[in-house]
């Protein structure tokens, strides 16, 4: 059984009079990367923030490490979560080196230590980013941008990763490098786990060991990609036909989406496209 790493039970939050989400469970265990799915407004980016910290629960707990994230610093709260938002609005007048090194903050005391720049050096040559080390945040393209925002992240070795939409503005290859150079830091340090916000079924499938399909506020499916990307629960969630079936060379998962579902069979059950 893997460490937990996080635990939100019964998490509620509402944006006036308009219920966000009601009764939300979510667990990330350690060796983890935990896709969350669910059409717009459907509340992942809230949940997101509260597990952050950076939104207060209007109901229900939020555990790091065990120990309630609302009762924490600042501090240390940034030693044990990670939260890369989905747009980046700050632009930084700073080297790449140095937005990354930001993600050494909660680490520092009275100066950064050749460690702290040594983790930020290898996170950027993991991440493929080394080349653009010494050049201007403000001179990349919002790819880029995205890439060192990821890194700071990673520098910060906090315990868990929070991720909304880290690949929404990279080209298909970079999308799949980030999620394999993710994967690889959740599988090699066992201390370490990640919940990713994502919109592509498919990369969720193939990177994910568990997800969690949001739909009006509540948690519909939790499960392994397998269980979960189901024909059945992505016609409810998502209002669209679809086929699911393993790749031949490697057995994993494939969602075709064909068409959005007609009214008329909202409540019927979705039927084999062979018939």
């Amino acid at each position: 059984m893997t460490d937990m790493l996080l635990q939100a039970t019964n998490l509620r939050f509402a944006w006036g009079d308009r219920p966000v989400l009601e009764g939300v469970d979510l667990e990330v265990h350690s060796g983890e990367v935990v896709a969350l799915l669910g059409r717009n407004g459907a509340g992942k980016t809230t949940l997101l923030r509260m597990l952050n910290g950076l939104l207060t629960p209007q109901g229900g707990e939020v555990l790091v490490g065990g120990d309630a994230l609302g009762m924490m610093g600042l501090t240390e709260r940034a030693k044990r979560t990670a939260y890369v938002p989905q747009s980046i609005t700050s632009a930084f007048p700073m080297r790449v080196i140095d937005v990354v090194l930001l993600g050494r903050r909660p680490h520092v005391t009275w100066r950064l230590s050749d460690y702290d720049v040594q983790v930020a050096t290898d996170t950027l040559k993991m991440l493929g980013l080394n080349e653009f080390a010494f050049r201007r945040f403000t001179e990349l393209s919002g790819g880029e941008r995205q890439q060192v925002i990821l890194a700071k992240a990673m520098a910060q070795e906090a315990g868990v990763l929070l991720l909304d939409e880290p690949t929404s503005d990279l080209d298909l290859n970079n999308q799949i490098g980030v999620m394999k150079r993710i994967r690889s830091v959740v599988d090699t340090d066992e201390k370490r786990g990640a919940v990713i916000v994502m919109h592509d079924l498919n990369i969720a499938a193939g990177f994910a060991n568990r997800v969690v399909l949001l739909h009006e506020g509540k948690v519909e499916a939790v499960g392994s990609p397998r269980d979960v990307l189901t024909k059945e629960n992505l016609a409810k969630v998502f209002m669209v036909n679809c086929t699911v079936d393993e790749a031949p060379t490697d057995g994993r998962l494939r969602i075709h989406v064909h068409d959005e579902v007609k009214p008329s069979l909202q409540n019927e059950k979705i039927e084999d496209d062979a018939q």
